[in-house]
């Protein structure tokens, strides 16, 4: 089997035979021939079309439900789990046998293909920008020890450090680790997804190719923008601290051990980087604004006007409310 075989039976699994696998989306996405492989995944005995009964009751809608309970005289009160129950338990098969659609039933071969793939799945809904379901797949294949989040992990670095060396141009390596932080939280590795969002938000800090270091100090507002890590990112590592606090005496170590793996060449202090990451999860717009004032000045930034200062300003709350006792008068 291949990764797309694979992706196929997965989407099949437990559907009903109306079910209808879009032709387009997976010719234009995939290459692929969708009968062909259907076809393919029965006859080599991964899946199979018949009734099973609650699963084919669990296809029906409840007004469906409801039909077979009256003519069983059976209560028809309670939710669609309730009726499917009440259904198996007391109504008579043969009075709802023919009503009931055929379910895409994984065999056990299939079963242990899907229980062995979920890492296949998770790259095609949350990683296709980054790397395919092949890249993950042969990933698997060539390393059988890794697990599923190690799988992704490492398919992600290896796409990242390949478009890293085929391009002249630096990448960013911000949203790489946000998503590797986001494949640790599916997985319950809450510490690692620390670990990521951490280098995420360091990594941002990274010094720019000298000409555009240059054009960045011109501007204090351009060179606000560029080292501002993405409000997703910090609210994120916000949302994680505030459930693991142990993690907080953690932070400065971390950033410490980023800067040197990451091998970042920065113009920030790994101080003032905490600093920036703290302000940021707080929405601090005084003192970050003061610390990256700091970073520009002390870099050769031009001392021209910029616009980006701390502004006392009414909350929105404030403002409808003024607008609201004008109307009133």
């Amino acid at each position: 089997m291949n990764a797309v075989d694979i992706l196929v039976l997965h989407y099949l699994s437990d559907k009903d035979e109306t079910y209808e696998l879009n032709q387009s989306f997976w010719k234009d996405r995939y290459s692929a021939n969708i009968n062909k492989i259907v076809n393919q995944l029965v006859r080599k005995g991964y899946i199979k079309l018949e009734v099973d009964v609650e699963k084919s009751l669990n296809t029906l809608k409840v007004d469906q439900l409801k039909s077979i309970l009256k003519a069983n005289e059976l209560p028809v009160s309670g939710k669609k789990k309730d009726l499917i129950n009440r259904i198996k338990d007391a109504a008579d098969v043969e009075t709802y046998i023919s009503k009931l659609n055929k379910v895409w039933l994984p065999t056990e071969r299939g079963k242990e293909v899907i229980n062995n793939t979920d890492y296949l799945m998770y790259t095609h809904r949350n990683l296709s920008s980054f790397m395919t379901v092949v890249d993950a797949f042969n990933t698997k294949r060539n390393n059988p020890q890794l697990n599923d989040k190690e799988v992704l992990i490492h398919s992600l670095e290896s796409s990242y450090n390949y478009s890293q060396e085929t391009s002249r141009f630096k990448r960013n390596l911000v949203f790489p680790l946000w998503e590797a932080s986001k494949i640790c939280r599916n997985y319950d590795d809450y510490y690692g997804q620390f670990l990521f969002l951490v280098r995420s938000c360091v990594s941002n800090f990274s010094s720019q190719e000298t000409l555009s270091m240059e054009y960045l100090l011109q501007d204090f507002d351009y060179f606000m923008d560029t080292y501002k890590i993405p409000e997703m990112v910090t609210n994120d590592l916000k949302i994680l601290l505030s459930v693991n606090p142990e993690y907080t005496d953690q932070l400065y170590s971390v950033i410490e051990e980023s800067i040197k793996s990451l091998d970042l060449k920065t113009v920030f202090t790994a101080s003032e980087i905490k600093d920036s990451i703290n302000f940021s999860m707080d929405m601090d717009e005084n003192n970050l604004i003061n610390t990256y004032k700091e970073v520009f000045s002390r870099s050769g930034g031009k001392k021209t006007p910029h616009k980006k200062t701390a502004k006392s300003k009414k909350s929105i709350f404030e403002t409808l409310g003024s607008i609201y006792d004008r109307l009133k008068r």
